[in-house]
């Protein structure tokens, strides 16, 4: 049985990829090396464009988690937003590139889902074409 262990950036790259092909666009380098940020994606508002950014974080013990942040009316409307790996589930070993890509794209998803729920999104929907 070959073990793929991934390292945590390899982890981050297949999560990259995912929220990438969904939309969202990469961190600078030195956020994606040094940081838990992965992408942000912006969105146009009724207060103007907002930006969600995405984050990757992975405890070896007990699970990997991509959530991410999106402050509307002062709160982060993706704090219950998240796509998690549950290492006692699934062990960290046998997590493959693709189960991490299907994660992040699940993950986009539901943000956008959220984020279009909010206030100042609503309100941009419901303006009359110019």
């Amino acid at each position: 049985m070959s073990n793929s262990n991934m390292n945590y950036q390899e982890m981050k790259q297949a999560i990259l990829g995912g929220l990438v092909h969904s939309g969202w666009t990469a961190v600078d380098e030195i956020s994606m090396n040094h940081t838990s940020a992965v992408a942000k994606k912006s969105f146009q508002t009724a207060v103007g464009e907002r930006t969600a950014i995405a984050y990757f974080t992975d405890s070896p013990d007990e699970c990997c988690k991509l959530g991410g942040e999106y402050t509307s009316e002062g709160n982060n409307v993706l704090s219950t937003t998240g796509f998690f790996v549950w290492y006692h589930q699934h062990p960290r070993s046998e997590v493959t590139p693709e189960d991490l890509f299907a994660g992040a794209v699940e993950f986009s998803k539901k943000a956008e889902v959220r984020i279009s729920d909010t206030m100042p999104m609503r309100l941009m929907r419901q303006r009359p074409a110019e």
